[in-house]
């Protein structure tokens, strides 16, 4: 089973990071957060119970300055970081 997650930065596509999980599912919570680089968490994009399949999250960074931003995917006891770059 896979998940795949796309990241749409702004609102025309500057990032697009897409993720797949491939292993076995223990839960349906799914947590995808934004975070600065000091850690703080700057937006709480999903926080729900979310079937196996293809989502599709917007991240509107038009209040946020540009910079290196990180994003966190959790699902199933499972957990995904990577880094991204708002440019505007």
């Amino acid at each position: 089973m896979a998940m795949n997650i796309e990241l749409f930065v702004g609102n025309c596509s500057l990032c697009r990071q897409a993720l797949e999980m491939v292993e076995e599912i223990k839960g349906p919570l799914c947590t995808l957060k934004v975070y600065d680089l000091l850690g703080r968490v700057v937006a709480d994009l999903v926080s729900e119970a979310m079937r196996m399949g293809q989502h599709q999250v917007v991240f509107d960074g038009s209040n946020f300055p540009s910079g290196v931003y990180f994003y966190r995917l959790e699902f199933g006891g499972k957990s995904i970081s990577k880094e991204f770059v708002l440019t505007k």
